[in-house]
């Protein structure tokens, strides 16, 4: 029976590989108003696909030319293109399915018996290589369809249908149905089983939708009452793999832990599609295909055992000593800006009362009026709750690629409670480095550097012994967060690796708000001197380098205290004192600031300016 099976499915693909077409195939003209051909267009030699074509051309039927194979045979070998010029030319669906039968009878023995057509289709069919199964990632017909109406490129679309495989054999209905509506050739076959274009390279497995330039939809309001599809996972070992190499016009995401969704939209889109399954690229760790512009990231991971001992309950007026206000039944957003009660995503929020003393811990109550998580660099976190229980946990993050550039983004799901660069905490990240290359680069030195480790240490105002286990951190998970008590709050420094020899650092101060504290007393403005402007940074000597790609900028640190330039989108860049390093620029213009302990350097600002090919000096 699995022979069977499998030849069955092998005849179903040959089928289907070779009867599409962006053209609805032709019908067969009327017995009346077929016209019988002049001999000496038919002749006896075998007919090949170019004679098939221009005998069409020439008015002769199909009818006719199906009893011409059957008669004389022919030598065909067809492909998609050829299907599309014949069904445009008139060929009916029988005469192209004879043709890719590929007859050949022998000269002299006339029309073949049914049995003998029947063992050339097994031949035929046998002949083909059976598809490989689908990967447990596979693409559904809808979701390649939607790929190809946001843009992605043919050849890229096609090499991920190879790659990847469909959950289901599309039907011939569905595919000349896609093809009309202007679906090309190489994707159909692809999708038919006959794999991708050969001259198109193979997709990496982890490439995923280029999202250029998607149409944004209208997205019906979900009622949060109702139940949301379960999702089930893939039964597939998520392993951490390689970053991408130097200079990749990549985007790599990843997260702690990894294994999370990810959704990718244009930074226009808005916030109720922010969740929307069309823009859901695939599972951390992946590589994304991004163009040049701003875009939205959100890395969901589903609840574990820490969520599942949480309560999404806070203090509302409607509470009395002994109970607690759960927020339910809608994603649940915190944003850094204004920390940190909690708005909604979904515009409505089920509101009802539990008592104190149930088993869990109540989020209002814990982290110091934090949520959950720490944050580290995200614009905002958003929890999904569903009866009364946290089922997702969300990052989202503000993202801006660049032509020519490779970024990095790492979305860190680290509990608001005790220090995040505690030895033990490396437990819980992944098994090997494989951010260490991205470290050993010679521009991030100082971090093996035990002096100049102190010396960036007091640049950022913490203290030595903090910032000794960042480099491990970096180096098992790309990012390590720094935190620090502060009158009223918390400072989170989030350091992460951004490309080679390069880092990208946030600096948030997040500061709790009560909503029952009494209102700040109003204090009679006084008239005070504006401070002076603080000093300028110094000028930029630019060079323009044709073929450079992106910007390069030389840092010459003549003091003996390390310098470190922050740029207003979090790029870092530290150069130890009487050294001098050289870096790869994002391009763009920038509002900079200067940390050092060095008092002649610190507090410069200014605005830079850094374009395509064109190196850039600057001597501190």
């Amino acid at each position: 029976m699995p022979a069977v099976t499998s030849l069955k499915k092998s005849l179903r693909i040959l089928i289907l590989a070779m009867l599409v077409s962006t053209w609805p195939l032709a019908q067969e003209p009327a017995p009346e108003q077929a016209q019988e051909p002049a001999p000496e267009l038919i002749g006896d030699a075998p007919l090949t696909v170019a004679r098939v074509s221009d005998l069409l051309g020439r008015g002769i039927p199909s009818a006719r030319l199906v009893g011409m194979i059957e008669t004389h045979g022919g030598e065909f070998d067809l492909t998609v293109e050829d299907v599309v010029r014949l069904s445009k030319s008139g060929a009916s669906i029988e005469l192209i399915r004879l043709m890719a039968r590929g007859t050949e009878p022998a000269p002299g023995t006339g029309p073949r018996t049914r049995e003998e057509e029947i063992a050339g289709i097994i031949e035929a069919a046998l002949s083909q290589p059976p598809p490989p199964p689908p990967s447990p990632d596979a693409l559904t017909f809808k979701q390649a369809l939607r790929l190809h109406r946001r843009g992605m490129p043919s050849d890229q679309l096609a090499a991920q249908v190879a790659e990847k495989g469909l959950t289901e054999t599309p039907e011939l209905d569905q595919l000349l149905e896609a093809a009309g509506k202007g679906l090309p050739p190489n994707v159909i076959r692809a999708m038919a089983g006959g794999g991708a274009d050969p001259a198109v390279a193979k997709a990496p497995s982890v490439e995923t939708a280029p999202i250029q330039d998607p149409k944004a939809s209208k997205v019906k309001e979900a009622d949060p009452k109702e139940e949301e599809p379960e999702e089930k996972p893939a039964e597939r070992r998520v392993e951490l793999q390689r970053p991408p190499p130097e200079s990749q016009d990549r985007v790599w995401i990843s997260s702690i832990p990894t294994g999370a969704r990810v959704l990718v939209s244009p930074a226009r889109a808005r916030s109720e599609e922010w969740l929307d399954h069309d823009y859901l690229v695939g599972r951390t760790p992946l590589s994304v295909d991004l163009g040049p512009g701003d875009y939205n990231v959100v890395v969901q991971k589903e609840a574990g055992e820490f969520e599942k001992g949480l309560l999404p309950a806070w203090r509302t007026f409607h509470d009395t000593t002994t109970t607690r206000s759960i927020l339910d039944n809608a994603d649940l957003t915190f944003d850094p800006a204004s920390c940190c009660l909690p708005g909604s995503l979904s515009g409505t929020v089920d509101v009802h009362a539990v008592g104190s003393d149930q088993p869990r811990g109540v989020i209002g109550d814990q982290f110091d009026g934090l949520p959950p998580y720490l944050f580290d660099g995200e614009k905002l976190q958003i929890l999904r709750v569903k009866r009364s229980a946290i089922t997702h946990a969300m990052k989202m993050y503000s993202f801006r690629k660049n032509a020519g550039q490779s970024r990095v983004l790492i979305a860190a799901f680290v509990p608001a409670e005790g220090d995040p660069l505690d030895s033990s905490s490396l437990t819980i990240l992944p098994e090997g480095d494989p951010y260490d290359a991205y470290l050993t680069a010679p521009a991030l030195d100082y971090l093996s550097d035990q002096t100049d480790l102190a010396d960036l240490a007091a640049a950022l105002g913490f203290e030595r012994d903090h910032l000794g286990a960042v480099p491990a951190h970096l180096r098992r998970a790309g990012k390590a967060i720094l935190h620090q008590q502060i009158e009223g709050g918390v400072r989170l420094v989030a350091v992460a690796v951004e490309d080679y020899g390069r880092l990208r650092l946030t600096d948030q101060t997040i500061r709790p708000v009560d909503p029952f504290a009494p209102p700040p007393t109003v204090k009679k403005k006084r008239r005070t001197p504006l401070p002076p402007p603080p000093p300028p940074l110094p000028a930029l000597e630019r060079t323009v380098v044709p073929g450079l790609g992106l910007p390069r900028l030389s840092i010459d640190n003549t003091s003996s205290r390390g310098l470190g330039l922050m740029f207003d989108d979090g790029q870092f860049y530290f150069v130890p004192g009487k050294t001098s390093r050289e870096f790869v620029i994002d391009p763009g213009a920038y509002d900079v600031r200067t940390i050092s302990q060095d008092p002649r350097h610190a507090g410069l600002r200014g605005r830079l300016h850094f374009s395509y090919h064109a190196k850039y000096s600057v001597t501190f």
